[in-house]
This record gives structure tokens, C-alpha cells and sequence, in this order.
């Protein structure tokens, strides 16, 4: 599993259909290239939005169940840039 690391910060906060977003940040989006030892932006670089997402479901027994998920679109032309 690839590791990213996430550059810059601009807390926003909103809800949507894809869960309520807690934080959200405008970042160079990179992984770590193991063959140089350094880190590279994911898919050529580009601003992208990554937002912490907080997801609430109610299973059949009717136990709320609670997710976190992690999203990044570039900003360019909304590639998914990290998806988690």
C-alpha cells in the first residue's frame, strides 16, 4: 500500500452525500519513490483537495456503524488523487 504524504492546509468544513467532511486541506498530493529514496507527486503533480470524511450507517440489527475516509481530487481536472 502506497504512502502519501500531504503538503499545505486550508481547514474547511461542509456536508455532502459522501459523508460529512471534518477536515479538508488544499495539497501537493506525493508518494514515497523507494528506487530514489525520495517523494514524488502523485500522477505528474497538481494542486489537489483532500478531505477527511466521517460516514455513519445503521447495519440490519440496527447498530450505527462509523467510517473514515480519505479522498483527494485534483484540482485540475479531478483525478482521484487519493482514495482511501
Amino acid at each position: 500500500m502506497p504512502f502519501f504524504i500531504i503538503v499545505a492546509a486550508v481547514i474547511l468544513y461542509r456536508n455532502d452525500d459522501a459523508g460529512t467532511v471534518m477536515k479538508q486541506v488544499k495539497a501537493q498530493v506525493m508518494s514515497r519513490d523507494d528506487s530514489s529514496g525520495g517523494w514524488v507527486p502523485v500522477a505528474g503533480g497538481g494542486m489537489s483537495i483532500v478531505a477527511l470524511r466521517h460516514i455513519s450507517t445503521t447495519n440490519e440489527d440496527g447498530i450505527e456503524l462509523t467510517t473514515y475516509k480519505i479522498t483527494g481530487h485534483r484540482q485540475s481536472d479531478g483525478f482521484v488523487s487519493v482514495l482511501t
